[in-house]
This record gives C-alpha cells, structure tokens and sequence, in this order.
C-alpha cells in the first residue's frame, strides 16, 4: 500500500467514526429516497441489488420492495442499526439483509449481483485511485450486462461556492488530495464535524467509469431536494 493511499485510508476511518457520531441527527434529514437518481435503473422486479453505501436505507428499502433481495453494506455501524429498524417496520425482514464493510474490499462472490446501487458515497472517497479500485470491486460483484447507478455531488454550483475555494486553498497549501476535496460542515449542539467530500465534475465521473467492461449509458446533472442540490448521476452496463 503506497503512502497516499494509506493517508486516504485514514481520512475514510475519519469519515465513518463522524457518521457513528451524527447517525441520529443525519437520519432524521435523510429519510425519503432520491427517487430521480433510482428511476433510470428501470424496474427491479426479481432482481438481486447491492446498494453500496446504504447508509440508514432509504434506498436499500425501496428496491427490496421489487427485488428477489436487496443487499446493503455500509461501513458504519450505527446508521445499519436505523437501517435494520426502517426494514422491519416495512415487513422486509424477507427482502433485505445488512453487511458491514467497506466499499473497496466487499464480501461478497464473483459476479453475484443483476444491480447496483451507488447514491452518494463515492464523494466520499480520497484519490481517484482508491475510487477506482472501490470502483473495480463493484464490477467484480456485478454479473455481465448487469447495471450500476452512482451519483456524487457536483462542484459547481452556488451553495458550494466557499467549499469550492477552500479546496483550492487547501490544495495548494497541501491539506488534500486533489483540487476538489474539501471538508463540509455537520453541525450538532455540543460539535461541529468535518466530512470529508471530493466534489465532481462530469468529466471526472466520465473519466472514473471509462474502464474496458464498462459502458457509460447515460451521465446528467440532477437536482435533488427543495434546495435542488445538483449531482452528477451516471447509468452504466457491465459488458
């Protein structure tokens, strides 16, 4: 493991043990799914879906709902608790299972899944590297002419305007990785908590999924939410 990556692998320790900490406060803000950002799989009906970051499963749920089963692996802990709690309330005990792990060393068979789902979390990740390799572990658990959905924010736009500067900042004083990493704010009465976030540009997506057994269908801007929060949202098949 190389110097950088090993630096990267401390900042995604970082991140999971700031999601321990604000799992209540993040999950009570986040419990409707993005369904623009699932509607371009199409139907589920049948299949076996992996969701790769499920967090508290907003989404893990909505696809157990069609799916045979809906897999969901996170690398925190907590917010798989408020996970599980959503999937019993929704009578899915049958539907859905809940993996601890992280994204690039996951636990799972060859070519095991029809779907996957990737929503939000990729931003998370230092180094296009480290991203192309949770990248490539997808793949290898998705069957050919299977479908992989991943979305991460996009960097230009208005509320990430001061995140935008910092960046460049912090990259030439040299406290990131790559122009485009910052730190955004989680805000809690006793603490304030920085997350680590490599903000995207189409073309950074485009060059993250431009791998040979896989083919870009569809790459757009989506807004989200009444703040209309733009991400970049990318459909692909693995050949």
């Amino acid at each position: 493991m190389s110097p950088i990556e090993k630096k990267a692998r401390v900042e995604m320790g970082k991140i999971a043990r700031t999601y321990e900490a604000i799992v209540e406060g993040f999950s009570r803000t986040r419990k409707s799914p993005w369904m623009k950002v699932l509607q371009p799989l199409g139907s589920l009906l049948g299949k076996l879906v992996l969701d790769v970051g499920c967090g508290n499963g907003r989404h893990l749920v909505e696809a157990a709902k069609a799916a045979s089963l809906a897999v969901g692996i996170d690398i925190s802990k907590g917010l798989l608790n408020v996970a599980k709690a959503r999937i019993k309330r929704l009578g899915l005990m049958n539907k859905a299972m809940l993996v601890l792990g992280d994204m690039t060393f996951m636990p799972f068979r060859n070519s095991a899944f029809d779907t996957i789902m990737c929503i939000a979390v990729i931003h998370h990740i230092p180094t296009h590297e480290l991203r192309r390799k949770a990248l490539h572990e997808m793949l290898r658990v998705m069957r050919a002419g299977s479908s992989i959905v991943i979305s991460a924010w996009y960097r230009w736009q208005k509320g990430l305007i001061l995140s935008i500067l910092k960046s460049v900042i912090m990259k030439i004083i040299g406290m990131v990785f790559e122009f485009g990493d910052t730190y955004i704010s989680w805000r809690t009465k006793r603490k304030t908590y920085k997350r680590f976030y490599h903000l995207f540009t189409t073309k950074e997506m485009k060059r993250l999924l431009e791998v040979e057994n896989l083919k870009i269908e569809d790459l757009r801007i989506i807004e989200i939410g009444k703040k209309k929060w733009k991400n970049i949202v990318a459909l692909a098949i693995k050949r």
